[in-house]
């Protein structure tokens, strides 16, 4: 039997190691979705206490230092959950109405187009998003990595999260779980009802299309 040349060899572990990566990966988003359904499941009537479990929880699962939860109402957001540092600061020093659906901001582009959006390095971005605001207090707050993921309700944008990493840590594009719990009552319940977990194109920073 013919031995494989060393390079044909060295290729295959490097795609096995690969395939082997993203295998652990895809087990570990799956592991992180069933515990946040599991946590959506079990929360009480009460919004408030139930959107800070499920921040908590998702912060913990994706080793975020920071979570929010944006919960839109119509053309506004109704409801925003801040929970670590890094969103505590953006909460205090950018008013809500800079971050607005459909607005020139993270919340306002991921939301109204549907789509994930990851900042690997926030002191890098492209100029045509450096001016959104929630970057300068994000820096402050020592953030490197900016991830916000669209929360669905049968493939439509029903809210958003962003999830931040500190110091030399970057944080990995994510899909979540897209709702609140059937038990949290909204204006629309409608739109909230049922959740999808089916990730989208992910946005790394380079310009497709941003809301005006």
């Amino acid at each position: 039997m013919t031995a494989l040349p060393q390079d044909v060899v060295a290729d295959l572990r490097r795609e096995n190691a690969r395939l082997q990566a993203e295998l652990r990966a895809a087990r570990d988003r799956q592991a992180g979705s069933a515990e946040i359904l599991r946590t959506i499941g079990s929360a009480s009537g009460d919004a408030e206490q139930s959107l800070h479990q499920i921040a908590e929880t998702t912060k913990r699962l994706f080793e975020a230092s920071s979570v929010t939860i944006f919960v839109a109402e119509g053309d506004d957001w109704g409801r925003i959950i801040h929970d670590g540092p890094s969103s505590q600061r953006i909460g205090a020093e950018v008013p809500v109405a800079q971050l607005r659906i459909g607005g020139h901001s993270l919340p306002g582009a991921a939301f109204s187009e549907n789509r994930q959006i990851h900042l690997p390095d926030i002191d890098n971005v492209d100029p045509a998003i450096a001016d959104w605001p929630g970057l300068r207090p994000a820096r402050a707050a020592g953030t490197r990595t900016l991830s916000g993921t669209p929360l669905r309700r049968a493939g439509q944008a029903v809210g958003f999260s962003p999830s931040t990493a500190t110091g030399s840590r970057r944080l990995p594009p994510r899909s979540s779980p897209c709702c609140k719990p059937s038990q949290i009552r909204r204006p629309s319940p409608s739109r909230t009802r049922g959740c999808s977990t089916r990730p989208r194109r992910c946005w790394s920073g380079k310009p497709r299309r941003l809301i005006s």
